[in-house]
């Protein structure tokens, strides 16, 4: 049996890896027909074993499996026909972290923690994060930062990329 579909290279976290097994005969016939019995599971981090959620026969000797991980990370995908391993398996999908999410975006520095001193530059670190807190790996988002008070006068840096899904805001007030 042979495998294809983008699911077997990855997916994005909470989005559906989608892959068809293409069953052959002991000749290496493509099967017309459905019935055969498969089995799929992932390894990922700490070795816990996942079971791909969804192995749709198409009755048609495809089947179409289906697998949703929330957690950013390599994986060994696993398929088997009658307990045997199909050609190429086990395969390494990588489930890549979702689109920043900004409420789940973590802000960290001294500057959050208390006041901050007139005439000093403060700043402040944001690590980006999908919805299943995954870091994300890389730059690009769009943050945009603001201070308001009612007693001081600041300005803000324009926010500055990392390249590595961490940002930098600096501000800096003239009066405490």
């Amino acid at each position: 049996s042979l495998c294809g579909g983008d699911g077997l290279l990855g997916s994005v976290a909470g989005v559906p890896g989608k892959f068809v097994v293409f069953a052959k005969d002991r000749f290496d016939n493509q099967e017309v027909k459905g019935g055969d019995k498969f089995e799929s599971y992932m390894t990922g981090p700490n070795y816990y074993r996942y079971n791909v959620s969804t192995i749709d026969d198409n009755r048609d000797g495809t089947y179409t499996f289906w697998y949703v991980l929330t957690q950013a990370a390599s994986y060994l995908l696993h398929v088997k026909r009658d307990g045997e391993d199909v050609v190429g398996s086990p395969f390494n999908p990588i489930v890549l972290p979702a689109n920043t999410s900004a409420t789940h975006c973590q802000a960290t520095g001294t500057a959050l923690r208390g006041p901050t001193i007139a005439g000093v530059k403060a700043t402040i670190g944001i690590k980006s994060l999908d919805v299943f807190n995954n870091d994300r790996k890389s730059g690009g988002d769009v943050f945009v930062g603001s201070m308001k008070s009612d007693q001081a006068e600041c300005e803000v840096d324009p926010i500055n990329d990392n390249g590595d899904g961490t940002y930098n805001m600096s501000y800096y007030c003239e009066t405490s």
